[in-house]
């Protein structure tokens, strides 16, 4: 948070409940959703840090200013945000939805860590463990367009029922095994071949798939799409 203010940047994080349990706490007793708070900093969290010039900065600071939000998802679960973004820039309902956005990039960081096991490092020396960095990107990446594209390519139609709809994606586990099969012939400075590989690897990407449901629509949800027009202005009395 410290590093990112030095940067004259915004963050938005997601927190635990026992994170800044103390303030968290006071929140809760005052019943309030949204408070700022200066949160000290002590040689305890000093310590960790792994910058020498923040640890200056730290010191010289002694606090940071951090406003924490508490938002209710549709699950009825409370998610905790950190945010150093004012309130006159985003109120709690933005920030909601902000995170909300971010999702795909913590699926993403799920896929680098469990599906290509990016800190199953294979050496300890810096080079080593660069290059296994690097490769996994690289890896990923090819994912996803790989994946992207095989997807505009499905042609079976999704499965309805009374309680859900369905809709077809790419199997990622099937994606990732072809991929890592097929890489010694995309390492090539041959462009035919390339294209031909990637080609292959989409034509299954758009077959073997998996089916993910879609919850229906809530009541609150059909009638406020059903009743828009009660809002307009020509259906109130006033109207013409």
């Amino acid at each position: 948070m410290l590093k990112t203010e030095t940067l004259n940047s915004y963050y938005l994080i997601r927190g635990k409940t026992n994170t800044f349990k103390k303030q968290q706490q006071k929140m809760d007793n005052d019943k309030k959703t949204d408070e700022t708070f200066d949160i000290s900093l002590n040689n305890a969290k000093i310590k960790k840090f792994h910058d020498e010039k923040l640890k200056k900065i730290a010191r010289k600071q002694k606090s940071i200013p951090v406003r924490i939000v508490k938002v209710k998802l549709k699950t009825g679960e409370t998610e905790i945000l950190f945010t150093n973004l004012p309130k006159e820039i985003a109120t709690p309902e933005e920030l909601k939805q902000l995170y909300g956005e971010r999702w795909k990039i913590e699926t993403d960081y799920d896929r680098l860590k469990n599906k290509l096991y990016l800190e199953k490092f294979s050496g300890r020396r810096r080079t080593i463990i660069e290059q296994d960095f690097y490769s996994h990107i690289f890896l990923l990446n090819l994912l996803i367009g790989i994946k992207h594209d095989a997807e505009l390519k499905i042609t079976r139609k999704p499965k309805e029922t009374a309680k859900y709809t369905y809709e077809y994606h790419s199997n990622i586990n099937t994606l990732i095994g072809e991929i890592k099969d097929q890489l010694p012939r995309l390492l090539t400075d041959n462009q035919d071949e390339i294209q031909k590989v990637i080609k292959e690897i989409m034509e299954i990407g758009s077959k073997k798939l998996v089916a993910t449901k879609i919850p229906a629509r809530t009541n609150a949800e059909r009638d406020k799409e059903k009743n828009w027009n009660k809002n307009c202005k020509t259906s109130k009395s006033e109207g013409f």
